[in-house]
């Protein structure tokens, strides 16, 4: 269908629903509008904002510069023939995106023909370099790394924004392929898009001259290396006055005891100025002098470092002293350690200053609100505060300038001592060094602060130390143990269980004491002691019950000495055995089956133990269970097992004990269960090493001999099985 015949149709729809809303002619203009744009884009691919796909920006992604100046110029066009047909009410908001878009997409060909030169054309090196020229080189390199470095910063931080940008309308274009219906929301959207994403395209640009500036700096940087090395090869010596260099180092000299005088009278004044809340401006003056004249002695160490070592490198080139050359190298690790000491502190000034600086600035603040109620003296000394402040930060940039001069000159001295030596001298100052940047660094690592208790910071030193003293006290401990048990061995009358408590109580004596000796080692004070100690505490009521509770058990064990190394103990558990070691944690008990029993000390306390050893007396009543099948003579039974009971070696047969006695305890249907209770004498010798296993075996015997029946019931056969209720 022709255009025309399009027109007409249109103007009859408009006239036949005259009547209609203004919502349904909107529809309508939308549908012409995406109809005309079908057309545009089918010949010419501009970017529709009622139909946009996922690759169109790739339409202006082309390299003659011709063709995109025509493709912009083309959808310009189109976007302002389109924006007249939306709704009145959203015409505005459509014309600033256009102009928006415009503007981006008319930028963006003048950014893609931009590039980068060289960053500093290329020159010959000169034949002979001053000082000053050096000089000159090594601030054109630390310029250049600075501006490196923050070019750098620029570039990551566009990345980052761009690739979160690239996101951000990645949803927008989800959310607008989700609207199927034309409409001026869509449309609205879509210009959105357009715009956002031209900004995206001139970011992408930014970044690409970025990284050619990048790159161009990097060459610079490398060219400017080069020439440094070649000038130390190449230095020109005419330019020094011996007599000058000599008397710049008396001026700085006197500078420098000026400035440390300076010092001493800033630090005084400090000091002899009442600290009155009402006058809090005055003290941070004072602070502030004080702050300045530090910072200026260090300026001024710095000028006299320089100049002193200027002069050293002038005598060295010359030659003119030959034998305090050593002497001279093995300074210059002390001048280039006090200025990395200067440095640091210039920077904790630098952040002094701008935090004092900040101050000031919200003082003012708080005075100019004060309106014409404002002090003027108040005002006086704000300003003055503040140009101190400027002053202050005005000299931290020379210092920094001054250190960097004053480490390059070290390094051309370094470097001619290294050239003017031998192999062997220069491998045996490189060791030293190398070993002596070793220790410092370990010292340092070793004395940096991991964590704070109670304001006293914890380094590694501090635990290595700890641990050295708690080591140590171990080893103490031992040897103390092992020699009171060899000197009561020696001496006798006394026994090995008493020695074992000693030598333990001793041991742990001193672990406490080393302990404690660590802590305060570390710095603690008693205050801080009991602090730590109630964390422990703290600690042992959450995580280590268990553990305080087996070790308190111990020390009640020795100290009550109930239970001794060598007792012969029944256990709650049912294990048989002597005592072989008790410490404050489990105590050892070897079973007569050569087993070494674990046992925790909270366990021996808390439940039943009987220590045989501890027994005033040898005599024990024990009650061996036994069964016979039903219907067997009880008459005759409780005769034949007293009888067999008495021939056992280890029975009493006293009067004030009973003879022994056959129980019937229980019946039933397969069976009649009985107890021999006899009493013996649990030191006699016996066949075995179990006295119920005796009495066990006659009573089988017996009822052998008798051929009395045994139960043929599993169940009844359990009941041979020893009942702990009767030990």
């Amino acid at each position: 269908m022709s255009n025309k015949w399009y027109y007409s149709l249109l103007i009859f729809v408009f006239i036949s629903l005259s009547s209609t809303t203004q919502i349904n002619a909107s529809s309508l203009l939308l549908n012409e509008i995406a109809g005309l744009e079908t057309n545009y884009s089918k010949d010419l691919q501009s970017p529709n904002p009622l139909q946009l796909h996922p690759q169109w920006w790739e339409y202006f992604n082309v390299k003659e510069e011709d063709v995109l100046r025509q493709r912009i110029e083309l959808t310009n066009r189109n976007l302002q023939e389109l924006y007249s047909t939306l709704p009145f009410e959203d015409q505005s908001t459509a014309v600033a995106l256009i102009n928006k878009i415009s503007v981006t997409l008319n930028a963006l060909p003048f950014a893609r023909k931009q590039n980068t030169d060289s960053f500093i054309a290329s020159k010959p090196f000169l034949k002979n370099y001053t000082f000053e020229q050096q000089i000159e080189l090594t601030h054109q390199i630390r310029k250049l790394k600075n501006d490196l470095q923050q070019e750098k910063a620029s570039v990551a931080l566009s990345k980052e924004r761009l690739a979160k940008a690239h996101k951000d309308i990645d949803n927008l274009l989800v959310a607008y392929l989700g609207n199927t219906q034309p409409s001026s929301k869509k449309f609205l959207s879509g210009l959105e898009i357009i715009a956002f994403r031209g900004n995206i395209g001139l970011g992408e640009e930014n970044v690409r001259l970025s990284e050619h500036r990048i790159e161009s700096m990097n060459a610079t940087l490398k060219k400017l290396e080069e020439e440094v090395e070649y000038s130390k090869q190449h230095m020109d010596l005419h330019n020094f006055d011996e007599h000058q260099l000599s008397k710049n180092i008396v001026i700085y000299e006197k500078e420098l005891e000026k400035a440390e005088r300076d010092l001493a009278l800033a630090e005084a004044n400090l000091l002899g100025v009442f600290n009155d809340p009402s006058d809090r401006s005055n003290h941070f003056m004072l602070e502030q002098q004080v702050l300045h004249a530090a910072v200026n002695r260090s300026y001024a160490w710095t000028k006299l470092s320089f100049h002193t070592l200027k002069y050293n490198l002038f005598m060295h080139l010359n030659e003119h002293f030959s034998k305090e050359k050593n002497s001279l190298r093995s300074d210059l690790g002390s001048w280039r350690n006090k200025l990395s000491m200067i440095l640091v502190q210039t920077k904790e000034w630098k952040i002094t200053a701008l935090k004092e600086q900040d101050r000031i600035r919200q003082d003012y603040t708080a005075l100019i609100a004060l309106n014409e109620r404002a002090d003027q003296k108040q005002l006086r000394v704000n300003q003055s505060q503040r140009q101190e402040v400027l002053n202050v930060l005005t000299t931290l940039e020379l210092l920094e300038e001054e250190i960097a001069n004053t480490e390059w000159m070290i390094t051309l001295l370094d470097d001619n001592f290294y050239q003017n030596s031998s192999f062997i001298v220069n491998w045996w100052i490189a060791l030293m060094s190398l070993l002596t940047h070793i220790w410092e660094t370990s010292i340092d690592l070793l004395n940096f602060s991991l964590f704070k208790v109670s304001g006293i910071p914890i380094t590694l030193m501090g635990i290595f130390k700890i641990l050295s003293i708690c080591g140590s006290s171990y080893w103490l401990s031992l040897l103390t143990r092992k020699y009171m048990i060899s000197f009561g061995k020696n001496n006798g009358g006394i026994s090995d269980s008493t020695l074992f408590s000693l030598g333990e109580l001793a041991r742990y004596f001193i672990l406490a004491c080393g302990f404690v000796v660590g802590l305060i080692s570390l710095g603690l004070d008693f205050s801080s002691l009991i602090f730590v100690i109630g964390a422990l505490m703290f600690g042992i009521s959450f995580g280590l019950q268990s553990l305080a509770n087996n070790f308190f058990c111990g020390l009640r064990i020795l100290f009550e000495r109930k239970l001794k190394i060598g007792d012969e103990v029944e256990l709650y558990s049912g294990h048989h055995g002597k005592v072989l070691e008790i410490h404050v944690q489990n105590t050892v008990v070897l079973t007569s089956d050569g087993q070494k029993v674990i046992v925790p000390n909270s366990e021996l306390i808390g439940n039943v133990l009987v220590n045989w050893t501890g027994q005033t007396y040898d005599y024990r009543r024990l009650h061996i269970p036994f069964a016979v099948a039903s219907g067997a003579d009880k008459e005759l039974i409780r005769k034949i097992v007293i009888e067999s009971a008495k021939k056992v070696p280890c029975s009493l047969n006293l009067p004030e004990y009973s003879e022994p006695q056959v129980w019937l305890v229980g019946f039933d249907n397969h069976s009649l269960q009985f107890e021999l209770v006899v009493w013996i004498n649990y030191n006699c010798e016996t066949l075995t090493d179990s006295k119920e296993a005796d009495y066990l075996c006659a009573i089988e015997s017996t009822l052998r001999q008798h051929n009395i029946a045994l139960p043929t019931s599993l169940h009844d056969l359990f009941y041979f099985r020893r009942d702990p209720q009767h030990g």
